[in-house]
């Protein structure tokens, strides 16, 4: 049987984010906490920019670290810079519907 997601479960998935590193990029793993998203509520926050989509279905995180090396702790405003960062979104963005579209996991 079928049931409907709690909407406000969050769904722990790996991310390989390619940071900038010299002449080229370097693979770095984190784990994202997403929600999932109606197509039209999806739809929507995509139409007001990639970070404001990073920030809705971004619940939490592990495996982030800041700039002088600790453990980055889950804010807003931590998500926020994050969401800012082109390769991050991408990495972020990428990974969400690799996760959650069925047309990828087919």
């Amino acid at each position: 049987m079928f049931r409907l997601a709690d909407p406000d479960t969050l769904y722990p998935t790996a991310v390989t984010v390619r940071v900038p590193h010299g002449d080229g990029f370097r693979d770095a793993e984190c784990t994202l906490h997403y929600r999932v998203l109606p197509f039209d509520e999806a739809a929507e926050l995509s139409r007001e920019g990639t970070p404001a989509f990073v920030c809705a279905v971004v619940g939490d995180w592990s495996d982030i670290e800041g700039a002088d090396g600790t453990a980055l702790e889950f804010s807003a405003d931590a998500l926020a810079q994050l969401a800012n960062l082109p390769y991050f979104a991408a990495a972020a963005v990428d990974a969400y519907y690799e996760r959650f579209s069925p047309a990828k996991n087919s």
